[in-house]
């Protein structure tokens, strides 16, 4: 399955397809173009509340089976979207490529839909009813991944910039190495986050609390400076901002096995 999506915004796109929905509801009003395809593909004619519906102005989603040798069109209409669904057009435009990836997949959802489409569409006792539920079907699948990954972007874009405020801050910490650890209200209030929402990002990110990281790094920086010779822990203690020597020692000497 072959699957492709654009933005149709030029009118004159689609003088071909002519189509005007008077008579049914407003549920069939959005998939009444995969009804169109139907009588274009069985060289009927069209039916009167289909011959002047326009299709431009709309989301366009080409599903093309080279095993069956079938097309199916379906158009969303832009301000439905817009102003039913709530949905911005320019992130769709982002996440639809992918998605339309996705199901072009063997043995997707939708390609499996497809294939019960076809069979149905081949058999000599051919639902309209059934037809018209796949429609409904797969307008309802469109709209809820488009949703579900409209909502993945945003997220994975939000964590990633906070990501990047708390590894600014973690930097700067571990420059200043001589300094003793930040409070975690310091760090939280830096990076413009709650204490609580900090903790959890920065171990969602390095896997450890901040304290913990913090002092992973002091403690390897003295281990360099312990193996030179040149310096006691005591010196190295008060170099890397530790006040209370003692306490320093005991964690120093815990870490490396030392006695």
């Amino acid at each position: 399955m072959d699957i492709e999506f654009a933005v149709v915004e030029d009118a004159n796109y689609s003088n071909s397809m002519n189509l005007k929905e008077t008579e049914v509801g407003k549920d069939i009003y959005y998939g009444v173009v995969a009804e169109f395809l139907l009588h274009i593909g069985s060289h009927k004619n069209l039916p009167s509340y289909l011959q002047e519906y326009s299709i431009g102005n709309s989301l366009w989603f080409k599903f093309f089976d080279k095993s069956h040798n079938k097309h199916f069109f379906l158009f969303l209409d832009q301000n439905w979207i817009i102003n039913d669904l709530k949905l911005p057009i320019e992130e769709i435009k982002i996440v639809a490529p992918n998605l339309c990836k996705e199901w072009s997949r063997k043995n997707s959802a939708v390609s499996n839909r497809f294939n019960l489409l076809w069979e149905q569409l081949n058999s000599s006792q051919f639902n309209i009813l059934f037809f018209r539920a796949f429609v409904y079907d797969l307008i309802y699948r469109v709209i809820d991944e488009i949703e579900h990954s409209i909502t993945y972007c945003r997220e994975s874009a939000y964590y990633r910039k906070e990501k990047k405020k708390i590894e600014e801050v973690v930097e700067k910490s571990i420059q200043n190495i001589h300094e003793p650890i930040p409070k975690l209200e310091k760090m939280s209030q830096e990076v413009g986050m709650s204490v609580s929402k900090f903790k959890k990002l920065f171990k969602k990110i390095y896997g450890q609390s901040p304290y913990k990281y913090m002092l992973g790094h002091k403690l390897v920086y003295a281990r360099k400076m312990h193996q030179t010779g040149e310096y006691t822990l005591s010196q190295i203690a008060l170099k890397i901002g530790y006040s209370h020597i003692s306490g320093f020692t005991k964690i120093y000497k815990k870490r490396f096995n030392e006695r």
